[in-house]
C-alpha cells in the first residue's frame, strides 16, 4: 500500500498531488528506479515500430498529465528520446506529432466515446431485433461470447 508523501500519492501510473489551493493535480507517475530506456533508434527495427513507442509515451502523457505538469512531461519526454538516441531533426519531428496529438486529444477536455468504437449489443429476446434495426446505423456487433459462455468458464 501507497503512502502519501510530501502532498503527493502515486496510484497506478499517475501522480496525485494535492495543490495549495487544496485541489487535487495529477501527472505521470514514475519509478524512483527509472532509467529512461526505450526503443534505440540505432536499432534495426522497422520506422513505424520506432514511431509507436514514441505514440504511446505521448499518448500516456497526455492523458494521465494536467495542463500544468504536461510541459513539464513533454521537456522529459524530449530529453529521453535524445537519450535514445534520435536526433535533434527527429526530436523536432516527433515533437510536431505531440502538437498534433495535442490538438487532436487535448487534455482534459470530454471526448465523445460514442466515435471512439462501436456500442455491442448482447441478445435480450424480444428486443434485440428491434434495437438493431436502430443500432445498425452505428455499426453495432455482436460480441463473441455471451455472459452465459463466460460464467461457464468457471
Amino acid at each position: 500500500m501507497e503512502v502519501e508523501k510530501e502532498g503527493t500519492l502515486p496510484f497506478l501510473d499517475v501522480l496525485v498531488t494535492q495543490k495549495e489551493n487544496g485541489t487535487l493535480g495529477h501527472c505521470v507517475s514514475r519509478k524512483p528506479t527509472r532509467t529512461h530506456r526505450y526503443l534505440n533508434a540505432a536499432s534495426y527495427h522497422y520506422p513505424a515500430q520506432k514511431m509507436g513507442v514514441v505514440n504511446s509515451l505521448v499518448t500516456r502523457c497526455l492523458l494521465l498529465s494536467d495542463e500544468n505538469s504536461w510541459k513539464e512531461e513533454k521537456k522529459t519526454l524530449i530529453a529521453a528520446l535524445t537519450f535514445n538516441g534520435y536526433e535533434q531533426k527527429d526530436t523536432s519531428t516527433y515533437e510536431e506529432g505531440i502538437h498534433r496529438q495535442e490538438d487532436a486529444v487535448a487534455p482534459h477536455t470530454p471526448r465523445d466515446r460514442a466515435l471512439d468504437s462501436p456500442p455491442v449489443r448482447t441478445y435480450v429476446k424480444g428486443t434485440t431485433g428491434m434495437i438493431k434495426r436502430l443500432l445498425n446505423y452505428y455499426k453495432t456487433s455482436k460480441p463473441l461470447s455471451t455472459p452465459r459462455i463466460l460464467l461457464g468458464a468457471f
